[in-house]
């Protein structure tokens, strides 16, 4: 039942990046990924260890670096958490509070609803720590106010991606000091 799940979803896989990239970059996933069946018959540095079907779809599939391996542990332990906490924030008021917070203070200029961005990514930064957060929060405002002044949209996405990582590391939260390689370094 493992392996037919993991051929579907690698099927599932190579189709969809078929859809979205091409006929070419599934034919180059296809080889590259099949290359270990035949890798002890193959010459020169091409040659290597041969591995069944079987193993190499548990492995792109359920392996440490496979779809369902350190990814989706990340999301799971990670992502979601600070994902939650931007909604709590959301829900409560506070992330709209930052937002009014910058727009008083740099609405009026010119290029305002960019330097808004900043501002409130600054803002909830010190509060969550988390760019994913900090993009789902404040993008969610700043975004279509750039667009909405002439901005192009794949440059206020972009100018907002900046802004939520730099509000990362604004204190209290300084998210660079919970590494504790960083903190005895300083």
């Amino acid at each position: 039942l493992a392996f037919v799940l993991a051929a579907v979803m690698l099927f599932a896989a190579i189709e969809s990046g078929r859809r979205l990239a091409g006929f070419p970059y599934a034919i180059l996933c296809l080889v590259a990924g099949l290359s270990p069946l035949i890798a002890d018959k193959l010459p020169g540095v091409l040659w290597g260890v041969s591995f069944p079907f079987d193993y190499i779809a548990a492995s792109f599939t359920y392996g440490d670096h496979g779809m369902l391996g350190l990814p989706a542990q990340v999301i799971g332990n990670i992502l979601i958490g600070f994902l939650i906490f931007a909604g709590m924030l959301i829900a409560t008021g506070a992330g709209r509070f930052f937002l009014n917070l910058a727009l008083a203070l740099m609405g009026r200029f010119r290029g305002g609803p960019a330097k808004v961005a900043v501002i409130a990514s600054g803002f909830f930064g010190s509060l969550s720590g988390a760019t994913p957060a900090n993009i789902v929060a404040t993008g969610s405002v700043t975004i279509p106010a750039m667009k909405g002044i002439g901005y192009p949209p794949h440059y206020a996405a972009a100018i907002e991606a900046i802004a939520s990582n730099g509000g990362t590391i604004m204190p209290p939260v300084m998210v660079v000091l919970r590494n504790p390689s960083y903190a005895r370094a300083l």
